[in-house]
């Protein structure tokens, strides 16, 4: 899909919506599928070498939820995610605690002062080419 034709926000709203239809407790926005349970399984073994315990911690790019509940048991400090999909922060506020704060934004325009966080991350909400440009807007 090209640049032109991808439009973010509907795009994860239909998705958030196809996860909400789903049977059982899988909060994350890949299909339940083989593959997909390995990739993850992969991504939090590598995802709890962050030693997130007393930090003040940001995902971009939250979707439903899975890894704000996952870094939650972790216990941070501060845990806050942002989405651009109206619908995904729905659905993930049906799975993080309360104390879980989720805010709209596209991720290129925070709601957050300078420095407010220890720890930002992200999964796979950037292609490739614009890696380089929303890593200088999160290292700030």
């Amino acid at each position: 899909m090209s640049d032109q034709n991808y439009h973010p926000e509907p795009y994860w709203s239909d998705v958030a919506k196809l996860i909400g239809e789903r049977q059982g407790t899988n909060v994350i926005a890949g299909d339940d599928e083989p593959y997909y349970r390995y990739k993850r399984k992969m991504f939090l073994k590598m995802l709890f070498t962050v030693p997130f315990e007393g930090k003040k911690v940001l995902e971009i790019g939250s979707g439903p939820g899975g890894n704000l509940v996952e870094v939650f048991k972790k216990k941070p400090a501060v845990l806050n995610g942002v989405d651009i999909s109206s619908d995904m922060i729905a659905l993930a506020k049906k799975h993080v605690p309360a104390s879980v704060e989720i805010f709209k934004s596209n991720g290129t325009q925070l709601p957050f002062g300078d420095h407010q966080f220890d720890i930002i991350f992200t999964a796979t909400c950037t292609s490739a080419q614009y890696r380089r440009r929303h890593a200088a807007r999160i290292d700030r």
